[in-house]
């Protein structure tokens, strides 16, 4: 774990802290006396007390014995649920949120703020869907996914702006300059941690200036601008107006890297030595990691290696039992990650629904049109016929305009028969595709339920049968984009995107189907390649190239993802060692689709035939270009050119605060 990541960690334990739905804390053991004198009353059920009593003791135990926590909250949600309590029920549901999350759980942490925020919604309770909003941007950034934080930190900032909750607000914009800091976008996170130190001066909030200088010094520091790393954390050190052992641990910390990286080694000692006997009187592990590497490396360049042997034994220590924790609440992101599938999958065949459904209103409201034309033009040829003799002149000009309609008509009836292809040659593919599979699928369940299968066969079933569910899913997927492709045409929402970042966010997904098949993912990571382009569609194309290569790749053999670029382009190459592609295929792989053009994998795994015809279609929605090279038994090379993202550009949709107030 990166130095960073241990601030950002304590950042976010210290926000956490400052967010309090209830009335003034107490210590422990005057709120343990208070709730066991509420038991003995008869009607301590009933009370509502007893509902913020045990919320209150379960913010006393969150950060020393979560697991308590827990306990008291669920009692209390129990509790707030039978007297029909909305407002306590919300509390109890934001506090047992930020329980499950210091657990490490963030699968249980979102659910739980989820479902506070939708009764927040319900009593029209503004600053806690806000908070609540805050709270799950935490939860992203501590999975490292910094693209959802932002997207939830920036509408709780927004809201806060309504509000005029500026307390609130420079937590969001703290939150915020973190998630760029860690996307090494550091204007941006300068510019909005400078933000929270102009507010928070207004508002007299010295914790949030304090942690915005030791912010501001670790920026710098990772821009290697250690000259103004060195004056911020000197800051931070100097302030007489808010005093913290956690933010001088940090500044001594910071302040020891610093001069490690200037060389001047004795000075880097002295100062991590300081942080660590903070750290140490705090018993916080994340800081006290960082300040023994720090002396260890401290140690090692003055020479003295008896002393650098010591505290990196020390930093070993530590460093493994957080590396524990570390891997647990990776375990918890993969549920997560899980269950967001399963969402996203239901998502999906509900919009497949809605534009089936409305692909058929379209359709009868053209032929509808179309009907009403014709009508109107026999009426029109059935009156000028009864007055030729009279309206000979008029009956001329009318017939000009009968045979524009006409035209009119014959385009839209081009259109309409070219839909009516596309809705057929949809509903056939879905219903040659989807026929086999389900079949099987419920074929599978009757034998497991009769139990005509042993435990061995019930695996290597269930294994099929994931496989298979796994084709359908894919097929689904690209069935719809392509459908909705068809109809509105392609339509990009172009920004700034990380393309090695993508590729790294496909490939959670893409090597678990590598790894069970047996192929090795080979990716020269490079993270400063930056496109403009939009973050989805880029996603569908590199998730069609890369499911291809594995879907015919052979067991055992590897699968290399590298990067290349010109003035104009970034280009990611997917180059396989798979079967390769016929001649007669590869002129048609882009202009055709269906089964004409579909080939199973090594697996025998099977396709639509439309997934390359949708990267085409994304490619060049996207102003990009497309290479394939390929030969059969030598495997194929997949070229896709994005444009290059040009300029510094500062997310701005917050300007208007700035100006205001």
């Amino acid at each position: 774990m990166s130095f960073g990541r241990f601030y950002i960690l304590l950042s976010i334990i210290c926000i956490i802290l400052s967010y309090n739905f209830s009335f003034a804390q107490k210590d422990t053991l005057s709120l343990l006396s208070e709730w066991n004198n509420q038991k003995l009353k008869p009607d301590f059920t009933s009370d509502t007390t007893s509902v913020l009593l045990l919320q209150q003791l379960a913010e006393q135990y969150m950060f020393d014995q979560p697991d308590s926590a827990l306990v008291f909250c669920e009692e209390a949600l129990k509790l707030a649920q039978q007297q029909g309590y909305k407002i306590g029920e919300m509390k109890v549901l934001y506090v047992l949120g930020k329980a499950y999350y210091i657990k490490g759980s963030y699968n249980m942490a979102l659910e739980n703020n989820f479902k506070a925020l939708e009764l927040s919604k319900e009593l029209k309770d503004k600053a806690g869907y806000v908070r609540g909003l805050n709270t799950i941007g935490l939860v992203y950034i501590g999975q490292h996914n910094y693209s959802a934080a932002l997207k939830e930190l920036f509408n709780a900032a927004e809201l806060n702006i309504a509000l005029k909750d500026s307390a609130q607000l420079i937590k969001n914009y703290f939150n915020i300059g973190l998630c760029y800091d860690e996307t090494s976008n550091y204007d941006s996170a300068i510019f909005y941690v400078k933000k929270v130190i102009l507010i928070a001066k207004k508002i007299r909030d010295y914790r949030m200036i304090v942690m915005s200088h030791n912010r501001l010094g670790e920026i710098y520091f990772h821009m290697k601008k250690y000259t103004e790393a060195l004056a911020y954390y000197q800051r931070v050190l100097q302030d007489t107006s808010y005093r913290s052992k956690w933010e001088n641990s940090f500044a001594y910390a910071g302040t020891g890297q610093t001069y490690y990286a200037l060389g001047k080694y004795q000075q880097c000692v002295n100062n991590a030595l300081k942080g660590y006997e903070f750290a140490r009187d705090m018993h916080a592990k994340w800081d006290m990691e960082r300040a023994l590497r720090i002396l260890s490396d401290g140690y090692a360049a003055l020479g003295n290696f008896g002393q650098a042997y010591h505290y990196h034994t020390l930093y070993k220590a530590y460093s493994d039992s957080l590396y524990s924790e570390a891997k647990e609440r990776e375990i918890n992101f993969l549920h997560l990650q899980q269950k967001e599938a399963e969402n996203q999958q239901l998502a999906r065949e509900n919009q497949l629904q809605q534009q089936e459904n409305r692909l058929s209103k379209l359709i009868i409201i053209i032929i509808s049109i179309v009907s009403l034309f014709f009508i109107i033009a026999a009426s029109f040829i059935y009156r000028n016929n009864r007055q030729k003799h009279q309206l000979n002149k008029l009956l001329i000009e009318r017939n000009a305009d009968i045979a524009s309609q006409k035209e009119k008509i014959a385009e839209q009836n081009e259109e309409l028969s070219a839909l009516n292809n596309t809705k057929d040659q949809l509903f056939s593919v879905i219903s040659h595709d989807l026929k086999s599979p389900f079949a099987s699928i419920m074929g599978t369940f009757e034998l497991i339920g009769e139990g005509l299968l042993d435990t061995r066969e019930q695996k290597m079933v269930l294994k099929e049968l994931h496989r298979k569910v796994s084709s359908v899913s894919e097929m689904l997927n690209n069935l719809l984009y392509w459908a909705n492709s068809q109809q509105k045409g392609i339509s990009a929402v172009f920004l700034k995107v990380n393309l090695p970042v993508v590729v790294d966010s496909i490939l959670a997904v893409s090597n678990i189907l590598a790894h069970e098949k047996k192929v090795c993912i080979q990716h020269a990571s490079d993270r400063s390649k930056f496109i403009y382009a939009d973050p989805d569609h880029v996603k569908i194309i590199l998730q069609n190239i890369i499911g291809n290569a594995i879907k015919f790749t052979p067991a055992g053999r590897d699968i290399h993802l590298f990067y290349s670029e010109d003035d104009t382009y970034f280009a990611v190459h997917v180059k396989d060692s798979g079967v390769g592609i016929p001649s007669d295929k590869l002129d048609k792989i882009f202009v055709e689709t269906g089964q004409s053009i579909s080939s199973r994998g090594t697996n025998r795994e099977k396709g639509t035939g439309i997934g390359l015809m949708l990267v085409k279609q994304f490619v060049h929605g996207n102003n990009g270009k497309l290479e394939v090279r390929s030969k059969p038994g030598e495997g194929s090379e997949f070229v896709v050119y994005f444009k290059k993202y040009i300029g510094q550009k500062v997310m701005g949709e917050l300007e208007a605060y700035s100006k205001s107030g």
